[in-house]
C-alpha cells in the first residue's frame, strides 16, 4: 500500500515537473508569438516604421512558434473540446484545437505569399531591378501564382475551421483577437484574389485597353460625380502606353445623332441630348460604362477592355501616398492635405478684374491640370520607384475601391477578375443581396458645384407587424450649410472663382432603390416655383415612381435647396413579401444598405421594430462587432444601429416571434 502512494506520488511530481518545464517552454513561444503579432499588426494599421521583410520574417517565426505550441500540448489537445464547462476558460480550452488550426493555416498562408512575392518585397524597399514597376509586377505575379492559389487555399482551411467557433464562448480576451482576425482576414483574400487577377488587368496576356473617366463628386452624379475629363489607358505586360486626359466636352459629334436625355434631365434642365458627361445617369457602373463608350465620339478608342472611373478623393488617397509630387506650374509641392485646394485654384480663371463669365482662352485650358497632374503621378512611378511607399499605395487603392471613389468595370464579364471585381463590389453595380435593401442617390441638376458642402443624413426605421410583414420609412435630410444668398440663378455660368460655383443653390434630383415589389404608400411632396428653372416650368409635387431598375423598386422627387436651409424627404413604403424570412417561430430581418458612389461617410440610422412580444435572438456579425458601428436596443423588441456609410453596410437579426424569456 504505501509502495503504491510512493508511485502515485512519483507520477503527481513527474507530471508537475513535465508541466512546469513544458509551462517555460510555453511561455517562451507566447511571448515570442505576441511580438510577432504585435508587429504584423502594426503594418496593417499603416505604420511606416515596419518594414515588409521584417513582416515577413515575423510571419515565419509566428508560424515557427505556433508548431512549436501545438507540439508542446498535442497530448491533452484532444481533452480540451469535452472541457467547455469549466468556469471562465471552458470555452478557450473547448475552441483551442480549431483556433490553433487557423493560426497555424493564417501564418503559412503568410509565409508562402511572402515567399512567392519576394521580389516585390525587393521593389516595396526600394531595390530596383531598372524595370518598370508594373513589368516587375506582372512577372512577379505571373510565377507566384502556385504559390497565391497554396496561400488561397490555406485561408479557405482557415475560414472553414473559423466556422467552428463560438466567439461569444471565448474569454474577453481571446474574442477581442478573433475580431481582430475577423478584421484582417477578408483582406488578406482580398489581396491574394486581387493578385491573382492582377497580370490579367495588367495586360499580360495581351494589350489591355481602359477607358478613364475622372468624376467631380463636387458635382454630384449617380456614379460618383459629372463627367470632367476622359483618357485612355493601354497596358501590355506592365508596360504603360499614352495616357492623355481631354475635356469630357472634346469628345461630343453634334454632327452624329444622339439618343433624347433621361426624361428628368429634359423636365428640369433644359437638356433634350444624351451626350457623353451625362452617361453615368444610372447609379449602376456597368450601365453606365456601357452608356458611356456609346456616348464617346470623337477620340475614344474603337474597342476598350474597361472603363475605369475615379473622383476627387480616390485621387486624393493616391496623392498623398505618393506625396510630394512636384507639378509644372503649381506655386508648391502636392501632398493629400493640398491637392484639392490647389485643384480649385488651378480650375478658377486667372484674371477675375473683367471677369464676365466667360473668356474662351480659360474655357480651353480650365481642365488642363488634371493631365498635368496625373502626369507627375505617372513620372513618380516611373522614375523614382524608390521613394515610393508602396503599400502605402496599395492601400491607399484599396480604400478607395473599398468606398465607391474607385470603380472598374470589364467588358469580359464572366472572366475571373469581373468576377472578382463584382464578388468586392469594385465594380460599382447594385448589389443583389436577400432580405432588405436600400440605396440613396443624389444628383445634382444645378450646373454648380454645391454638392461640395451639402450634407446628407439617412434615418430608416422597418416595422414588422404581428403577421410579419414589414413596413419601411425613409427619412433623408440635406443641409446647405454655407450662408444665405438672394436668389437661386438656374442657367449655366461661370463663377469668378471655384467657390462661386459652390455657393450656389442645390437642385437635386433624390432617388430611393428598395427590394423589387415594395409599394410606395406616402411621400413628401416637393414644388419648385418656375422662377427658379432653367425651363421657367414650375413643378408641383415631383415625386414619381419609376420603372423597376436592376430588380429595384425605384422612386423619385426633386427638389431645390438654398444655402442656409434644410429639407427632408420622406418615403413609406410596404416592403415586399418575404422581406422577412420565417422558419417556425423564429425570424429574420437582413438590410443591406449600399453607399452611393463619391459620397463620403453619409451618417445612417437604422431602427428595427420586432412585432409586440417578440424577443431578439441574435444580432449577427459582421456590423454587429464593427467598431464603426454603435448597436442599442432602447426598449424591448427595438433595435436600433447608428453608423456612417463610408462603406456599404450590413445588418442581420435572428428573432423570435414570442419573447421566451417572459414566459
Amino acid at each position: 500500500m504505501k509502495r503504491r502512494w510512493l508511485l502515485l506520488l512519483l507520477l503527481v511530481v513527474l507530471v508537475v515537473l513535465l508541466l512546469g518545464v513544458k509551462g517555460v517552454r510555453l511561455w517562451g513561444r507566447w511571448r515570442s508569438l505576441q511580438a510577432q503579432l504585435a508587429q504584423m499588426e502594426a503594418l496593417a494599421q499603416g505604420k511606416a516604421d515596419i518594414e515588409l521583410k521584417a513582416v515577413g520574417e515575423a510571419l515565419r517565426q509566428a508560424h515557427a512558434d505556433l508548431q512549436a505550441i501545438k507540439s508542446e500540448v498535442a497530448f491533452i489537445l484532444p481533452l480540451t473540446p469535452h472541457l467547455g464547462w469549466l468556469p471562465r476558460v471552458g470555452g478557450d480550452l473547448a475552441a483551442a484545437p480549431a483556433l490553433l488550426d487557423i493560426a497555424l493555416s493564417v501564418t503559412e498562408a503568410g509565409v508562402v505569399a511572402f515567399d512567392g512575392l519576394e521580389p516585390l518585397m525587393d521593389l516595396a524597399e526600394g531595390d530596383s531591378t531598372g524595370d518598370p514597376p508594373l513589368v516587375v509586377v506582372v512577372e512577379t505575379l505571373e510565377q507566384a501564382r502556385p504559390q497565391l492559389e497554396t496561400a488561397q487555399a490555406l485561408l479557405g482551411e482557415a475560414l472553414e475551421r473559423r466556422g467552428e467557433v463560438d466567439t461569444a464562448a471565448l474569454s474577453p480576451r481571446l474574442a477581442g483577437l478573433m475580431a481582430r482576425l475577423d478584421r484582417y482576414l477578408p483582406l488578406m483574400q482580398t489581396a491574394f484574389d486581387g493578385a491573382l487577377v492582377a497580370p490579367t488587368l495588367l495586360g499580360a496576356e495581351g494589350r489591355r485597353t481602359y477607358l478613364v473617366l475622372a468624376q467631380n463628386n463636387d458635382e454630384l452624379r449617380a456614379t460618383g460625380g459629372f463627367i470632367s475629363a476622359v483618357g485612355s489607358l493601354t497596358l501590355e505586360r506592365g508596360e504603360m502606353g499614352d495616357l492623355v486626359f481631354a475635356d469630357s466636352y472634346t469628345v461630343d459629334d453634334f454632327s452624329q445623332p444622339y439618343p433624347d436625355s433621361p426624361p428628368p434631365m429634359l423636365r428640369y434642365m433644359g437638356i433634350d441630348q444624351w451626350v457623353f458627361r451625362d452617361a453615368n445617369w444610372s447609379p449602376d457602373w456597368p450601365t453606365a460604362a456601357q452608356q458611356a463608350i456609346a456616348l464617346c465620339r470623337v477620340g475614344c478608342p474603337p474597342e476598350v477592355d474597361g472603363v475605369i472611373s475615379a473622383d476627387q478623393r480616390a485621387l486624393q488617397f493616391v496623392v498623398e501616398a505618393l506625396a510630394p509630387l512636384e507639378v509644372e506650374g503649381w506655386p508648391e509641392a502636392v501632398t493629400g492635405e493640398n491637392v484639392l485646394p490647389l485643384i480649385r485654384m488651378a480650375w478658377s480663371p486667372t484674371d477675375v478684374e473683367d471677369w464676365s463669365g466667360w473668356d474662351p482662352d480659360w474655357w480651353r485650358q480650365r481642365k488642363q491640370f488634371i493631365g498635368d497632374l496625373v502626369g507627375a503621378m505617372r513620372h513618380k512611378l516611373e522614375a523614382t520607384p524608390d521613394q515610393i511607399d508602396w503599400v502605402a499605395l496599395g492601400r491607399a487603392v484599396l480604400r478607395a475601391l473599398d468606398e465607391r471613389h474607385l470603380q472598374i468595370w470589364l467588358s469580359d464579364a464572366e472572366g475571373p477578375a469581373a468576377r472578382l471585381l463584382a464578388e468586392r463590389g469594385w465594380d460599382g453595380a447594385l448589389r443583389s443581396r436577400k432580405g432588405d435593401y436600400l440605396l440613396v442617390i443624389d444628383t445634382n441638376l444645378g450646373y454648380n458645384k454645391a454638392s461640395a458642402v451639402v450634407q446628407a443624413r439617412l434615418e430608416y426605421q422597418v416595422v414588422v407587424d404581428i403577421a410579419g410583414e414589414a413596413q419601411a420609412t425613409l427619412v433623408v435630410q440635406h443641409e446647405h450649410p454655407l450662408p444665405p444668398i438672394e436668389e437661386c440663378v438656374h442657367p449655366p455660368h461661370y463663377g469668378r472663382d471655384y467657390e462661386d460655383m459652390v455657393r450656389r443653390c442645390y437642385w437635386n434630383y433624390l432617388r430611393v432603390y428598395a427590394p423589387g415589389g415594395s409599394q410606395l404608400v406616402a411621400a413628401t411632396r416637393h414644388s419648385v416655383p418656375s422662377e427658379w428653372l432653367v425651363t421657367g416650368q414650375a413643378q408641383e409635387n415631383t415625386t414619381e415612381t419609376l420603372p423597376p431598375e436592376k430588380g429595384k423598386a425605384v422612386w423619385a422627387t426633386f427638389f431645390v435647396l438654398p444655402p442656409g436651409q434644410e429639407v427632408e424627404s420622406r418615403f413609406v413604403y410596404q416592403l415586399p413579401p418575404g422581406t422577412v424570412t420565417w422558419d417556425g417561430e423564429q425570424g429574420r430581418y437582413r438590410l443591406w444598405v449600399q453607399k452611393q458612389a463619391g459620397t463620403d461617410a453619409v451618417p445612417l440610422r437604422v431602427t428595427l421594430r420586432l412585432p409586440p412580444g417578440a424577443g431578439v435572438e441574435a444580432i449577427v456579425e459582421p456590423d454587429g462587432a464593427d467598431p464603426e458601428v454603435t448597436v442599442r436596443q432602447p426598449e424591448a423588441g427595438t433595435i436600433v444601429w447608428e453608423t456612417t456609410l463610408n462603406v456599404d453596410r450590413s445588418f442581420d437579426v435572428i428573432f423570435q416571434r414570442e419573447d421566451k424569456r417572459e414566459r
